[in-house]
């Protein structure tokens, strides 16, 4: 008897090691290889050349090309057509399973997620220009502007087709001109302060479209908006860095997201509940959000302004500090993936509390990779696949990466 397994691009066809007459399980002392020759079926769903036929017999088990398929479910088709069995292993399993979960989170994301996207995307830049013209101090009046072009990249990545107000275009240009070229790390023009000593920079190369985002053009809108949104923070200071008017400005602008999310209509319906269903969406397929959301600054604007905060109440630079130090308490993020500061308080500092409309997710492999590499790690860049096994108590993993040096470097260890 011969079964099949399948990896990609390869088949594994194995030789079972039932008794097929007693049908007792045959040590390897009592492996007859005629009989397996005997058993050999003279039609496979894929070719079986001599030289793989011989293979089979003098190991037990041969790996044949399978150029006639595309994937895993044509092979297992054909070979329950053919009667053809299967050999089944735990990865076989674990990768369908991917392969199932990965197809239904496309449908998910392109059906459901993007079309939802999009008019939440386009009923907050509405509210967003409206606080715009409606506040009355120049403070506020800044905040919402910068709001109106947080919102117009997105929508502009997401439908390109999409008029943005005149006041914000060359800004949103710019920074999406950043997103396509994706070079690497750069000031980001929608969110720079020339005055202030902080300069927020971005690591445009995340956004190079990737795995399942690669396969048409509203997989990659669809990318590169959910990173912008995933990636942009309105941050937090440290304990020991000094309040000043950009960390105010952004602050006082996921202020105004947060209230333009409570407060908007889109398409008839609850701006926020379509928030609601995408986050919910997120934190089911992916994870839970790593950073501060909608809901925590929330219930902390609801303490400090009350439920039916006026744009006037944003103005007091004093309130705005308030927040600031009472955010700084709400929980820390696990996963770095914030912005980079430079000049100060130290050169390449990187940041990752603060706001974030629709944060990245936490996920063990993520926060695995991120403390075995620099600054946690010294000299070690990129992380490696085995990393995981090795925390889990592989020993064949340990022993490798011993072998390789990773247990030499600094902090590997710890």
């Amino acid at each position: 008897m011969v079964k099949t397994k399948v990896i990609i691009g390869v088949i594994i066809l194995v030789a079972n090691l039932t008794g097929f007459t007693t049908g007792k399980m045959l040590t390897i002392a009592g492996f007859d290889k005629r009989l397996y020759a005997a058993e050999i079926p003279g039609s496979f769903p894929f070719t079986i050349s001599p030289r793989a036929k011989v293979a089979l017999v003098e190991n037990g088990f041969v790996v044949v090309p399978s150029r006639k398929f595309e994937d895993i479910p044509e092979v297992y088709k054909e070979c329950r057509r053919k009667g053809v069995p299967i050999f089944l292993t735990t990865d076989a399993i674990l990768h369908t399973t991917h392969i199932l979960l990965d197809y239904t989170w496309r449908i998910v994301e392109i059906e459901k997620i993007r079309p939802s996207l999009i008019k939440l995307t386009q009923a907050l830049l509405d509210k967003s220009f409206s606080q715009y013209k409606k506040a009355k101090y120049p403070n506020v009046k800044e905040a919402a502007l910068r709001n109106v072009m947080f919102f117009s990249v997105a929508l502009k990545l997401l439908d390109e087709s999409r008029p943005v107000p005149d006041l914000v275009k060359d800004k949103v240009k710019a920074q999406i001109k950043l997103i396509d070229e994706h070079k690497g790390w750069a000031s980001s023009p929608v969110f720079e302060d020339p005055e202030s000593k902080y300069v927020y920079q971005e690591d445009y190369s995340q956004y190079i479209p990737r795995g399942h985002y690669t396969r048409n053009e509203e997989f990659k809108s669809f990318f590169k908006a959910m990173m912008w949104y995933g990636r942009s923070l309105f941050p937090l200071p440290r304990p020991d860095w000094k309040i000043d008017s950009f960390l105010e400005r952004t602050t006082r602008q996921a202020l105004l997201i947060t209230l333009a999310l409570s407060q908007s209509k889109a398409e008839g319906g609850k701006a926020f509940k379509i928030w609601e269903d995408i986050h919910n969406a997120l934190s089911f397929f992916i994870g839970e959000s790593d950073d501060l959301t909608f809901y925590d600054y929330k219930d902390l604007l609801e303490k400090l302004y009350g439920k039916n905060p006026s744009l006037d109440d944003f103005e007091n630079d004093e309130g705005i500090k308030d927040f600031i130090l009472r955010a700084m308490r709400l929980k820390e993020p696990k996963i770095e993936s914030g912005i980079k500061w430079t000049v100060f308080p130290r050169p390449d500092a990187f940041y990752k509390k603060g706001f974030k409309f629709l944060g990245q997710r936490y996920t063990p492999d993520s926060y695995i990779f991120q403390n075995l590499v620099y600054p946690e790690v010294e000299d070690r860049f990129l992380p490696k696949g085995l990393d995981i096994m090795a925390v889990f108590n592989s020993k064949m993993a340990r022993s490798i990466l011993q072998k390789e040096g990773d247990f030499k470097k600094k902090g590997y260890r710890e």
